[in-house]
């Protein structure tokens, strides 16, 4: 437990996969140049599900990953309670894709996002209640995509209550898709010209 994990690159078609088992870690990637590849995964086992959270099981995770430059992609994936995401990204044609909570039992997970530049693809997922997301997009072309919901289909009963997502698009021909359940709320921002919402 309490790991830290910092990797810092600068070049092209560089790679970068942070795994970290179990709660309380850190993990930073910092990457500068083109063709990169950045992932971060804390979670409680790499071939299992996590146990679910109690109140003596919080799992706290910190992640960001911060990329400049051309064609990159980021995936951050994280579970269970309290986890806080951040990405920034600054570049052309960059994917980032961040997941919290994607087994469907997480709590209070706070995510951001920052992404500048032209034909940027970003994707938010959180699951069940009280998470929040602050999406930031600056640019042309972007497209964004925020899901907080709950997983369908699961053996125990689940809400997706006390969510707050708040995205913010200035630029041109940007996509933005906004998906959860009642109880949640949504602030949606857009600045400039042929922008949509959903």
């Amino acid at each position: 437990e309490g790991n830290d994990a910092s990797i810092s690159q600068d070049g092209a078609k560089n790679q970068a996969l942070v795994e970290q088992i179990h709660n309380n870690h850190r993990a930073i990637s910092d990457q500068e140049g083109n063709n990169n590849d950045g992932s971060i995964k804390q979670r409680a086992a790499f071939n299992s599900n996590p146990p679910y959270p109690t109140k003596k099981n919080k799992w706290s995770n910190d992640h960001e990953m911060r990329q400049d430059g051309n064609n990159n992609e980021s995936k951050i994936t994280s579970f269970n309670d309290d986890n806080w995401g951040r990405v920034d990204v600054k570049g052309n044609n960059n994917y980032t894709n961040m997941q919290q909570s994607t087994n469907g039992v997480g709590h209070g997970n706070l995510a951001t996002q920052y992404v500048t530049g032209n034909g940027n693809y970003a994707t938010l997922r959180q699951t069940r209640d009280n998470n929040e997301s602050y999406n930031d997009v600056k640019g042309n072309g972007n497209v964004l995509s925020v899901r907080q919901i709950q997983i369908p289909d699961l053996p125990w009963n689940q809400t997706a209550k006390g969510n707050y997502s708040d995205v913010d698009i200035d630029g041109n021909n940007n996509d933005v898709n906004k998906q959860g359940l009642s109880q949640g709320d949504a602030g949606i921002y857009q600045l400039g010209d042929d922008n949509y919402a959903y």
